[in-house]
């Protein structure tokens, strides 16, 4: 039987990641407030809030008795805000990697730029993440509280948000399906640089 892996959060990252693992195929549990997430024979979806340890314990732990040797934490905020990030996610943050450290998981974070402290300089793994103020601030500490924790983590860290589930930006589902059926984006530099809103339409197929 395949190792057991739990991800937290069914929008577009925890969907993604959900789906692919399952694709590999291995067991998969995906957990939500509301019991939602993609459908596949290998994906277990559970009403779970991540902020009950306990309820948490109960889903690392397979029907056999195994454990869960992954966790992908892809929840975030339920508003795009410093005040709500800071109240939200380091608390969940912290019940995560005390279960996940209770069972031997890793503990997988997608991860952003934005505790980049010089982002006018060209960024790479070793530059300077000393971000302060605003959502940057509660992002540099979320990496610090990670890094201090006992559970080991990896922090994905993109610069850009897209792929085949993103509804609500430019490179979401206007590029990624073309890209995935082996066609060109319908938009180009020429024409974005022509217009003043971040508008690119599809056009329709050749």
């Amino acid at each position: 039987m395949s190792k057991l892996h739990v991800v937290a959060g069914a929008g577009p990252v925890g969907t993604t990641v959900a789906e692919q693992l399952a694709t590999q195929g291995l067991r998969v549990r995906i957990l939500t407030r509301s019991g939602s997430g993609p459908h596949h024979p290998r994906i277990e979806r559970l009403r779970i809030d991540v902020n009950d340890p306990r309820a948490l314990d109960d889903a690392l732990t397979g029907p056999d008795g195994d454990s869960a040797v992954a966790f992908y934490m892809c929840i975030h905020g339920s508003t795009y805000s410093a005040e709500v990030w800071e109240k939200e996610l380091p608390a969940a943050e912290q019940v995560v990697l005390d279960a996940a450290g209770r069972v031997g998981a890793v503990v997988v974070f997608p991860e952003s730029l934005y505790s980049y402290s010089s982002p006018h300089e060209v960024m790479t793994e070793d530059s300077p993440r000393n971000a302060t103020r605003g959502k940057l601030g509660v992002r540099t500490r979320l990496l610090a509280a990670r890094d201090a924790h006992s559970t080991p983590t990896v922090s994905v860290v993109a610069s850009d948000f897209f792929g085949p589930h993103v509804v609500n930006a430019h490179a979401g589902e206007r590029m990624s399906p073309r890209f995935s059926q082996g066609r060109r984006p319908a938009c180009s530099d020429q024409r974005i640089h022509r217009t003043r809103s971040p508008t690119c339409p599809i056009s329709p197929p050749p």
